[in-house]
């Protein structure tokens, strides 16, 4: 019985994870937007904004895209997490209290 318990509050703790999934796919499309803007920006030679915390447009794709990299390792981890969810609906189906 404690390991179906453990099972099961693993379930809803990788469940929880995966419901993340829709929020970071647009966090990740808004980082490529903003990386497409700031690269028009500077094709245009517009100066940076006032109050930028970065000081090139370079610095500022580069904090971007390592941010959309972060969010798409959360992607890989949700994806690992569906298959982890799989396997123990399926070991609680087969083992049942």
């Amino acid at each position: 019985m404690a390991v179906q318990t453990t099972v099961e509050k693993e379930l809803e703790s990788l469940r929880n994870s995966v419901k993340r999934e829709a929020s970071i796919k647009s966090n990740i499309f808004d980082c490529k937007a903003v990386v497409t803007h700031i690269q028009c920006m500077q094709d245009d030679s517009t100066p940076l904004p006032e109050g930028c915390p970065h000081e090139s447009y370079e610095a500022w794709k580069e904090a971007v895209e390592k941010e959309k990299k972060g969010y798409e390792s959360q992607l890989l981890t949700i994806a690992k997490n569906k298959d982890l969810i799989t396997a123990y609906e399926k070991y609680l189906e087969d083992n049942p209290v």
